[in-house]
């Protein structure tokens, strides 16, 4: 009889034991689940955010670049472009014209060449009509001016009267 109420006991036991086993069991690959879902959530809300920051910064970039070109043209460039065409209009005597073809015709590529093209000594003015794509140089009529203004505008992604 003892032997029979020590093996129900130990049958108990077992019982319990694998009953205790296999909770824990489905509870820890609950646990294992929900921390895959947490992670796997971190994730795409990590990877939502990359994506979204990649798309805005470059248009942040873009126009916080125009806003400062804006703001330089208006305190330096314009009055300075301005005085220099009229100076080189009315010194169009002594000063010879050379309009060049171009296909700029945006305001940031005008912009860009303009300056360039300012910063070569013997430029007295250089202005670029992007309705016309025309860049109108005043640089008393030197062919090395010309052909250096040529290689600048092409080597900046534009033609010019019709090199690329």
């Amino acid at each position: 009889m003892k032997a029979i109420k020590t093996l129900l006991v130990l049958a108990l036991l077992i019982v319990a034991t694998n009953c205790t086993y296999a909770q824990l069991n489905d509870w820890l690959n609950k646990k294992k689940a929900e921390a895959k879902e947490k992670v796997n959530a971190k994730i795409e809300q990590k990877s939502s955010e990359g994506i979204d920051k990649a798309v805005t910064t470059p248009e942040k970039v873009v126009k916080k670049k125009l806003d400062k070109k804006k703001n330089k043209k208006e305190q330096t460039t314009e009055p300075v472009a301005e005085k220099s065409k009229t100076t080189a209009f009315e010194n169009a005597a002594s000063t010879d014209e050379v309009v060049i073809v171009t296909n700029i015709n945006c305001q940031i590529g005008k912009l860009k060449i303009e300056e360039l093209l300012r910063n070569i000594d013997a430029v007295n003015a250089a202005n670029i009509d992007i309705e016309t794509g025309k860049l109108y140089l005043f640089a008393g009529g030197n062919k090395e001016i010309y052909n250096a203004a040529v290689a600048l505008i092409c080597k900046n992604g534009f033609t010019a009267d019709g090199k690329k």
